[in-house]
């Protein structure tokens, strides 16, 4: 099964295809406390990324698509059910996905399968896609447009806020006419649907295992669910209040980044001062507007793109989390320093012609929201950083164009409690670092944490790649204590400038 996948860009079908009739009889379960109406399970073959096949079981929870509403309009929950080989097996672990609003079944088939066997000595492995998602839930939530904002001027905040703002007004009354209540897609009714799948899996209690946004969405489950709720691991941790990203920790990884190159024994050659360097080139781009030409994805055709400090900014900010935007990033502005800035051109020439997105992940994080204190902060440290308050853009100014339910500062505010939880950090996770995670880990006193050096935002690297967190991972998930508090990656391998000559 092939699918084409529309990552978010912040700002800028069950096909899980039944077996012949004859092999395909649908088991149903009664109406679940948590509001489902049915649940439908069918035989199915998962093929993994590296061609192997296991035997599993496809599913549909239909649930309300507002609890808080006398409608009887219901929407899909799909899922797939891993079966444990255990004789023993403890709680279903719901693995969460991040986004908001990625396909968590395409996320395990793809990304997290190597993690599966671990999973499955503990208890069976749910893999759900939650509503809204680009997936196989139904309905599917894509807002149809691009973001097609204009390539040949100097684009500005108020510029491209301008058309942010209509692209999401386009994309709520696209949906709002084909009678979807965009308002019931947050956090809590998520959390609502885990439990409702638990109760009708006729599980008692549930592991929940998810990061970044997931993590988010696990933490409101355990407010909303907690005594339902086993256990939870946590990687790349978002809490209940972090939706917007703090200024000072954006310049705190360009710090990181700086130490890292500092470290590098020919990368340090040509970039003495990483941060120094970061500054010069924004500098630069604010003194006058660079015009490059760069080759369209879409068409291959060139097209002139006029670059702003605002779009270097955006670009920057918005992929300092990722591991394999760090390695580029030297290297690109070393090459942009020397007037080469045909990556940044590449950069805005992709988020133009790059879909809107999802209005699920637009009602998601808005309805979530920020606290005032939270958007005070936000707005104090942007003046004193070299990236601003751009990590998010367009995502606070644009929330009163979306009917998004806000969840307030009871949602928003300190979570307490007992539930055994795990948490994992990479130290240049530029989105949620490891910050966040002790914070939250403040109310959580049976907890461990585990940083991982050279690890970024992503479940691929903080689960997989080092395999003593995979062991640590194990280990809590039948009972015993994590004593590990550190692990580490192989140091980043930086890209070579292309302005500066054979690599050495």
């Amino acid at each position: 099964m092939t699918r084409t996948r529309s990552r978010p860009i912040r700002f800028v079908k069950l096909a899980l295809a039944c077996l012949a009739a004859a092999a395909t009889a649908a088991c149903r379960a009664p109406a679940s406390a948590g509001g489902a109406t049915s649940l439908s399970i069918v035989p199915h073959v998962v093929r993994f990324a590296d061609g192997h096949a296991v035997t599993a079981e496809s599913g549909r929870l239909t649930v309300p698509e507002n609890r808080e509403s006398r409608s009887a309009r219901t929407i899909d929950i799909a899922f797939l059910r891993f079966r444990s080989p255990s004789k023993t097996p403890g709680p279903p672990i719901f693995l969460v996905e991040g986004g908001p609003g990625l396909s968590s079944i395409d996320n395990t088939r793809n990304v997290m399968y190597p993690l599966l066997p671990t999973l499955l000595e503990a208890g069976d492995v749910i893999s759900f896609d939650q509503r809204g998602v680009d997936g196989y839930t139904r309905p599917s939530l894509l807002c149809p447009e691009s973001w097609a904002f204009p390539l040949d001027v100097v684009r500005t905040r108020e510029s491209l806020l301008a058309i942010a703002r209509e692209r999401s007004r386009s994309c709520v009354q696209f949906w709002s006419s084909r009678g979807i209540d965009l308002a019931a897609y947050h956090t809590y009714a998520s959390a609502d649907d885990i439990d409702a799948l638990r109760t009708a899996l006729g599980a008692p209690q549930m592991t929940l295992l998810g990061g970044s946004y997931g993590s988010h969405l696990i933490l409101a489950t355990v407010r909303r669910h907690g005594a339902r709720v086993s256990r939870v691991v946590m990687n790349g941790v978002e809490g209940p209040d972090h939706t917007l990203k703090l200024p000072s920790n954006i310049q705190k990884q360009l710090e990181n980044i700086g130490r890292l190159v500092a470290a590098d024994a020919r990368m340090r050659l040509l970039i003495p001062d990483f941060v120094g360097l970061v500054r010069s080139v924004l500098a630069r781009l604010d003194r006058s507007p660079v015009e490059t030409e760069v080759a369209d994805p879409s068409t291959g055709a060139k097209v002139k793109v006029v670059l702003s400090r605002f779009d270097l900014q955006v670009v920057t900010a918005q992929g300092l989390g990722s591991s394999a935007f760090v390695r580029q990033l030297p290297a690109a502005y070393y090459d942009m320093s020397k007037g080469d800035f045909t990556w940044l051109g590449r950069a805005v020439v992709a988020m133009s012609r790059g879909p809107v997105g999802r209005a699920m992940s637009f009602e998601m994080d808005c309805a979530s929201g920020v606290s005032a204190g939270r958007l005070a902060r936000v707005r104090r440290e942007a003046g004193d950083t070299l990236l601003g308050d751009v990590a998010d853009f367009p995502l606070q100014d644009v929330c009163d164009a979306w009917p998004a339910h806000d969840l307030g500062d009871e949602f928003r505010g300190p979570l307490h409690s007992a539930i055994p939880a795990l948490f994992i950090s990479g130290s240049i996770d530029g989105r949620t670092p490891s910050s966040n995670a002790e914070e939250i880990r403040a109310g959580f006193p049976n907890s461990a944490h585990i940083i991982v050096e050279n690890a970024g935002h992503g479940d691929r690297e903080m689960l997989m790649a080092a395999p003593e967190v995979r062991a640590a991972i194990a280990a809590f998930l039948r009972g015993q204590a994590v004593t590990l508090s550190h692990a580490a990656l192989p140091p980043l391998d930086f890209a070579w400038p292309s302005t500066a000559g054979p690599r050495r």
